[in-house]
């Protein structure tokens, strides 16, 4: 990520002069909005290496929402960038630009060829995980007050899946939106040297910002629900009656919440409500089985606390009762 930063920040400041010297207002503002989507991968690369780093006492569940947070920052620069380019494209729509258009046609191919380079070396960073159906490799760990902890970490290949990071798709549509600029302006340039009808730049520019805002808004909503705590899976929160209905001594649960880390890696707590009747043993072969038929999901770290029949809930917040 670090090479399509360097690369967006020279096209971007070579991109600022070129609109001095060919006095084309347009390639200007064009290259302050470059010279932004500049620093916004040079934030999201620290931020993807600070995910990286391992879980401590204070931060207990690792560093990995840093891909949440720069998938957020982009979003919302991508959504002021296309929202002023929108408004400078309707005024000049009423008050066109002089265009030099050899100028325009020289800077279109330089920035096409830059940004397939970007887009394909941000392509090539796409993330590979495994979803598999093997329980063998899960870990699980038994704690005093009926607490069990799982990290299902599953790595058959029936279910491998490709998952891309969500700030990785934020910086795919900030190179598209620069790409689809570029290749538009190139044509347009063509059209403009046997037509003179400069209002034609401005409408393209307003065409290109209105699909831009859309992605924009692909980018936002799965990053605004991971950061709300939504259900990330709703097949797997579907999926839970139906599991535990397999498990013996099993009666109901309540207090059941699902969220995601950074839309790849989830978490579960629920409370099992369970028969009297069970025995020590019993309870322990209860979350061994739970954990086992939740593994087929993919990587859950689940908590699960046991209660009796007829015990009351100690906790205050307790909701979702089954």
């Amino acid at each position: 990520m670090i090479y399509i930063f360097f690369l967006n920040l020279g096209f971007a400041i070579f991109e600022f002069f070129g609109g001095i010297w060919t006095g084309s207002t347009t390639l200007q503002a064009d290259s302050l909005h470059d010279f932004g989507d500049a620093l916004v991968l040079g934030v999201a690369c620290l931020l993807e290496r600070g995910a990286k780093k391992q879980a401590s006492a204070t931060v207990t569940y690792g560093y990995k929402r840093l891909n949440i947070f720069s998938s957020l920052i982009m979003g919302i620069v991508l959504l002021m960038g296309s929202v002023y380019i929108l408004c400078m494209s309707i005024y000049h729509v009423f008050y066109p630009n002089e265009l030099y258009v050899d100028g325009m046609l020289g800077f279109a191919i330089v920035g096409i060829v830059v940004n397939l380079v970007s887009f394909y070396l941000l392509t090539k960073m796409g993330i590979e995980h495994s979803h598999g159906l093997s329980i063998g490799d899960s870990c699980s760990h038994a704690h005093d007050h009926d607490h069990a902890h799982q990290h299902n970490e599953s790595s058959s290949p029936k279910s491998k899946t490709k998952v891309r990071h969500h700030s990785h798709e934020a910086m795919r549509w900030h190179l598209l939106e620069d790409l689809i600029g570029w290749i538009s302006l190139l044509v347009l340039s063509v059209v403009l040297m046997f037509v003179d009808l400069p209002v034609l730049d401005p409408l393209l520019s307003i065409c290109i910002s209105l699909f831009i805002l859309r992605g924009v808004v692909k980018v936002l909503k799965p990053v605004i629900m991971i950061l709300l705590q939504a259900v990330p899976d709703h097949e797997v929160a579907g999926k839970v009656p139906l599991l535990l209905g397999e498990i013996e001594h099993v009666i109901g649960y309540h207090d059941f919440h699902l969220w995601s880390l950074d839309g790849i890696d989830h978490v579960l707590t629920i409370h099992l409500v369970v028969s009297k009747e069970a025995s020590l043993e019993g309870l322990a072969q209860i979350k061994k089985q739970f954990h086992s038929k939740l593994s087929q999901y993919g990587n859950i770290h689940s908590t699960i606390e046991i209660e009796f029949e007829g015990d009351s809930c100690d906790s205050v917040d307790c909701t979702l009762v089954t």
